[in-house]
């Protein structure tokens, strides 16, 4: 698995989902390292895959608040998105757990997978919901 790296095409313009999203992306490229580095101790990859679980269901916590608040219309899609994403990572877990020894290259379709698309399709179209909306808040009103 090659280093993820953070690029323009990921910034949604939204701070606060960009900052998650960098620090998604610093935690699989832990995952990575991990791997890599001590392929023998699955305690290390476990503790990273952990690491990004919980962070996981932080965002995405924070991100289905955010659908709320703006009353996101694809806010179900959205959240199976999520749900789906959630148990591909606890299978991850499971089999670090198990004792399975992960390789970088079996772990980059997911990661990629998941960071890539996930931010650049489904997060940008949630974004593009709320500047329309914003920008709706400040037009002003025909009398």
């Amino acid at each position: 698995m090659t280093h993820l790296a953070w690029d323009s095409t990921l910034e949604t313009g939204y701070e606060a989902l960009d900052s998650q999203h960098r620090r998604l992306f610093d935690l699989a490229n832990g995952i990575e390292l991990a791997v890599e580095q001590h392929p023998e101790d699955s305690e290390a990859a476990i503790d990273a895959v952990y690491g990004l679980m919980d962070y996981v269901v932080e965002h995405f916590q924070n991100e289905e608040a955010i659908m709320a608040e703006y009353r996101y219309p694809d806010a179900q899609q959205h959240k199976a998105l999520h749900v789906g994403l959630g148990v591909e990572t606890m299978t991850i877990a499971a089999r670090c757990m198990s004792g399975e020894t992960l390789t970088p290259l079996e772990l980059a379709p997911f990661v990629r997978n998941w960071l890539y698309d996930h931010i650049r399709v489904h997060d940008m179209r949630l974004v593009a919901f709320i500047r329309h909306a914003n920008a709706a808040e400040r037009e002003p009103v025909a009398v």
